[in-house]
């Protein structure tokens, strides 16, 4: 739910299912073949009385979990949510995450805030991370309900995914593919600086501010009254906000190997080859 004032979300990635998956019967020999994982990345709207789970669900051929995925999965759902809408600035976006820097707290991830208030949607963007020990959050209990309906059911295809979770109260599940990710770490790079060395892993809040839409803070926790900031502005000649904006983004590449393993799980299942000639083919 949008509130012009101040919007919340909490974003994670819930345990990873496969497909195909034999929830409602016994699998048989089929039990012993490698099924694709599928990921789940959630963002759970809590900005209104009643949380809201949106999710986003790909097969490792289409993305893998790093922070261009999730910087792109945090665009498309602000942007599909009319959170984020050409001529309007709204106060203040808040994002929770875990403190995993492979998927959350990275560059691509962080300075998003920047990319955000830049091009005045928001006066001020905050990422906030869990310390780590204490990462339990509104997303992990929504992802309970989508597993339980997930582990009742036979699951054959990525398509047979999307009925059963959007049953779900309160959850609303996409199935995405790779044309959804974009290299947002080489779009970034263009126009902002890398963050300084030590800077990241010890802080757990990072905000941007409209005054000075290049500049993040960032200290340790909230009361800390040691603040670091970091002009990220790469100087640019012409207009900065319309070459941003006309500056084409290019896809992340699917994972190399993929092909040949997806083609191969593909043929097997279609088949009557034997698993012995599975390993055979694959090892």
């Amino acid at each position: 739910m949008f509130n012009a004032e101040l919007t919340s979300c909490i974003a994670d990635f819930c345990q990873n299912l496969s497909v195909p998956y034999f929830g409602g019967e016994q699998p048989g020999e089929t039990y012993y073949y490698s099924p694709l994982f599928v990921y789940i990345f959630g963002i759970c709207d809590v900005t209104g009385p009643r949380a809201r789970l949106h999710a986003y669900g790909y097969h490792e051929g289409e993305g893998g979990k790093g922070g261009n995925n999730v910087a792109s999965l945090l665009l498309r759902f602000l942007h599909y949510n009319n959170w984020i809408v050409e001529g309007r600035c709204a106060e203040r976006l808040s994002i929770v995450m875990d403190n995993c820097a492979g998927q959350n707290k990275n560059k691509m991830v962080l300075r998003l805030a920047l990319m955000l208030v830049e091009f005045k949607y928001f006066k001020r963007v905050e990422f906030i991370f869990y310390v780590k020990g204490h990462t339990k959050n509104t997303c992990d209990r929504m992802f309970n309900l989508l597993k339980l309906r997930y582990h009742a059911s036979n699951v054959y295809t990525m398509d047979m995914l999307h009925d059963p979770l959007n049953e779900v109260e309160d959850v609303s599940f996409e199935i995405v593919t790779s044309i959804v990710f974009w290299n947002l770490d080489e779009f970034f790079n263009k126009f902002y600086k890398n963050f300084k060395a030590g800077t990241v892993r010890d802080n757990h809040i990072f905000w941007v501010d409209h005054e000075q839409p290049t500049v993040m803070v960032s200290k340790s926790f909230d009361n800390d009254p040691i603040e670091v900031r970091f002009d990220h502005n790469k100087k640019i000649n012409g207009d900065r906000l319309h070459i941003m904006h006309s500056t084409p983004r290019t896809h992340v590449r699917m994972p190399g190997n993929f092909v040949f393993n997806f083609l191969l799980c593909s043929l097997l299942l279609s088949s009557s080859l034997s698993f012995s000639f599975y390993c055979y083919l694959r090892y």
